[in-house]
């Protein structure tokens, strides 16, 4: 792995996933619902973004060798349409974003 890009990476999992990248010398960019300075602190590059939208994860994908796919709407509470949206139909857009750029 040389460049990669971990959505949801200012969360819980996804920042862990970051510092094991970066510790490895492994250039890694983060798309996210905000900004984390922390995270760009340590060397990430910080993308602001929803991966509902499927042009920027296609346009953010282009020389990615690997994607880490963490991002998710979590809780308990909250409209069913909102989960749907970003657990489903971001995921779905990952995959082709993915597919789109042979990663």
């Amino acid at each position: 792995m040389k460049k990669v890009i971990v959505t949801g990476g200012g969360g819980f999992v996804g920042s862990y996933i970051v510092k094991q990248l970066l510790a490895l010398g492994v250039e890694c960019l983060v798309i996210g619902r905000n900004e984390y300075p922390e995270i760009e602190a340590l060397g990430a590059r910080c993308l602001r973004g929803d991966i509902c939208d499927f042009s920027l994860l296609t346009n953010s994908f282009r020389g990615v060798d690997t994607v880490f796919h963490v991002a998710a709407l979590a809780g308990i509470w909250g409209p069913w349409k909102h989960y749907y949206q970003v657990n489903v139909v971001g995921t779905a857009n990952v995959i082709r974003a993915c597919q789109a750029n042979g990663v």
